[in-house]
């Protein structure tokens, strides 16, 4: 009886590893096939890029093609290595992202940035900022009403970039300024940009005040 019961458990446990094994090489051909295509479109904008009358576009397409980038070597990131940092002028980024989350949104919506921090340039991950920001914006347009602002502030360690909108704006719920609360099964692109915002050291911050919605996060910034 014992003999038979190990037999079925072993059977069970080979059929879980063999379903884990396919599992690995459909997300490994995924991978594949999205870096594939992701190269192919950088290379496309390289070339587009060449034509002044172009440039513009190609930086706001080049700000979306990171957060595909970043969502493509999720795919096939080991134990959460850190990229290495690269250089970054902040404001003009912040601005291109603010650019393509607009033109995705359609004509009818729109994206103003407050910035406040003045000339900010730092070495950081450039494809984690780009699972922060652009979700947070995109949210922001889907979720939210009225005026999206993104706006820039000095803090004492860096700079605070933050999200507000004019209606319900996050799909969620805050425990605290620093730690939401994500509802199950809704807000994936939150939970996206929050972990990302904790592997740049921060994590997200929420605050709903009457009717307007901000969320935001820190970055910092070496002083010199």
């Amino acid at each position: 009886m014992l003999a038979a019961g190990g037999w079925t458990i072993a059977l069970v446990l080979a059929g879980l590893l063999f379903a884990a094994r396919r599992r690995l090489e459909e997300v490994a051909r995924a991978d594949h096939e999205v870096r594939g295509g992701l190269c192919t479109l950088s290379l496309a904008l390289d070339s587009l890029g060449r034509e002044p009358s172009h440039s513009e576009l190609v930086r706001v397409l080049r700000t979306a093609l990171d957060r595909a980038e970043a969502g493509a070597e999720g795919l096939s990131r080991v134990g959460g290595a850190a990229r290495s940092p690269e250089p970054l002028m902040l404001e003009r980024w912040v601005r291109e992202s603010a650019s393509a989350c607009a033109l995705a949104a359609g004509p009818s919506r729109s994206v103003d940035v407050d910035w406040r921090a003045g000339e900010v340039a730092l070495e950081t991950d450039r494809l984690r900022l780009a699972q922060i920001l652009p979700n947070l914006l995109g949210n922001a347009l889907e979720h939210g009403s009225g005026t999206v602002t993104v706006v820039g502030s000095q803090t004492a360690a860096g700079v605070r970039i933050e999200v507000n909108d004019e209606g319900r704006g996050a799909v969620v719920l805050p425990i605290s300024a620093a730690r939401p609360r994500w509802r199950a099964g809704r807000g994936r692109g939150l939970r996206i940009a929050d972990t990302a915002a904790r592997e740049l050291g921060s994590g997200l911050r929420v605050d709903r005040t009457g009717g307007a919605f901000t969320v935001g996060f820190d970055l910092p910034v070496a002083r010199r």
